[in-house]
């Protein structure tokens, strides 16, 4: 079963990444993620076997957060202007990177390897095969407005645990269990 962990996001908040999704659409050729498998990605654990020991760390660390607050702003592009093959919206909040460090630390015993670049809390909003308006899409993402674009904030209350199924229309996810924070 192929899965992730990840932070799942307000319906308001999505539907306001989806008309953003929108405005993108004319600049590049790509995938853009529906708008229910928007999401902020912790760790993805490609295809496993036996969730209970996945599931029993989940919920040590979900024992040790207390819920707390993220803010969707801004718009990125990995991994350069010159290679552009993600748009990204953030999401900010110091608790993300501490949660993010004890998810690498808690599942390395259990054989996922620690990542090996730097964590940028995101949600990904396509990823692109071509870019058709190269300097309208750099424009959109560099100008000063972009640094205001706020598309909300939310209580973060849980991580969660999803299957990931690859279809010829794109992923399907599933939410096999929450755990909520408890701290």
């Amino acid at each position: 079963m192929r899965s992730f962990i990840a932070i799942e996001l307000p319906q308001e908040i999505k539907d306001k990444l989806a008309e953003l999704q929108s405005k993108l659409e004319p600049l590049i050729k790509g995938n853009f993620v529906a708008k229910n498998n928007l999401h902020i990605s912790l760790k993805f654990l490609g295809s496993i076997g036996n969730i209970a020991e996945i599931e029993k760390e989940l919920l040590k660390i979900s024992k040790d957060i207390k819920p707390f607050n993220i803010q969707i702003k801004k718009l990125g592009i990995f991994p350069s202007e010159n290679y552009i093959r993600v748009i990204w919206a953030g999401a900010y909040a110091p608790e993300l990177q501490e949660l993010y460090n004890k998810i690498q630390t808690s599942l390395e015993p259990l054989g996922f390897k620690k990542e090996d670049h730097k964590f940028h809390a995101h949600i990904t909003l396509a990823r692109v095969k071509a870019v058709n308006e190269k300097q309208k899409l750099l424009e959109l993402i560099k100008q000063p407005i972009n640094q205001s674009i706020n598309f909300g904030s939310f209580t973060a209350n849980k991580i969660s645990l999803f299957k990931s199924t690859l279809t010829g229309k794109g992923p399907i996810y599933e939410e096999i269990k929450k755990f909520k924070f408890e701290a």
